[in-house]
């Protein structure tokens, strides 16, 4: 099969959450997400950053699409901001997010914001009915795949997509292990073995192909994770949540949680649950 065929075959999207509300004035937290997220503006303004970019000020009328691991921070820079926020996921190959061969543009305006948000809301709607659950999914996709359509419209496939598909073939086996034994204790020579790589020569495919090191990616996996499930599990302890992705320490925990969001975990999740 053509790789192109193939990548296009395997495309598959996944509906977590989204919500319209209001927002108060807030500074904002660095972190990476752990899905994608789509952002439509309808009043105020926020303040988006990354490292090594130039701050932009999102206004009304435009929409702000953060594809998966985007490492930045979004500040609510007036006293009220409404927006309406999805997490989902575009991936190919069942593990990989389309961002590893597409450049996604991060802001949308004009008709194609207004419609983003519109379809947006649609799939918050459709999310929140539970009268037929085929009914439901039907609709999710739908709006799900008509944002990528939209989305893709603004986009440019990676000039080395070729490239970038031999290397994700070699390293899928690894990403679905990871996915499966998060809480076990890993090591590099694990990963390596079901690889078939040397140590060295793995680290060196994963870092190219993932754009972060094996244990960096291990360590970011276990802790968005964990972001998932002190939501999913309010009445868990720091300890037991930390415990389930693979960090018994709870000391340890948290300083990783804290070092990669910028909060604490209980800060997290008592902010989290006040949305």
């Amino acid at each position: 099969m053509d790789i192109l065929a193939e990548l296009g075959n395997s495309l598959q999207m996944q509906y977590y959450r989204g919500k319209k509300s209001y927002y108060k004035r807030s500074p904002g937290v660095w972190g990476a997400n752990s899905r994608s997220v789509i952002s439509c503006l309808y009043e105020g303004e926020v303040l988006f950053r990354r490292k090594e970019h130039k701050d932009q000020i999102i206004s009304p009328g435009q929409t702000l699409f953060l594809p998966f691991a985007t490492f930045c921070c979004m500040e609510y820079i007036t006293d009220r901001i409404l927006l309406s926020w999805s997490h989902c996921q575009f991936s190919v190959l069942e593990v990989f997010d389309l961002s590893y061969f597409i450049n996604f543009p991060f802001l949308v305006d004009g008709e194609d914001s207004k419609r983003l948000g519109e379809i947006n809301e649609c799939m918050i709607a459709a999310a929140n009915d539970f009268s037929s659950i085929f009914m439901k999914e039907a609709k999710i996709k739908r709006y799900g795949y008509e944002i990528l359509q939209i989305l893709l419209g603004h986009s440019v496939e990676k000039a080395d997509i070729f490239d970038q598909f031999s290397k994700v073939k070699r390293i899928k086996p690894v990403l679905e292990y990871i996915s499966k034994n998060y809480a076990k204790k890993l090591t590099i020579r694990d990963l390596a073995q079901i690889a078939r790589l040397s140590v060295s020569r793995f680290h060196s495919v994963f870092k190219k192909t993932i754009h972060m090191s094996p244990i960096e990616y291990l360590r970011n996996y276990r802790l968005n994770k964990a972001k998932t499930l002190f939501l999913q599990n309010p009445e868990m302890t720091v300890s037991q949540i930390g415990n389930m992705v693979g960090y018994p320490d709870q000391f340890h925990f948290s300083k990783l949680f804290k070092s990669l969001f910028g909060i604490s975990p209980t800060d997290y999740r008592k902010s989290e649950l006040q949305r």
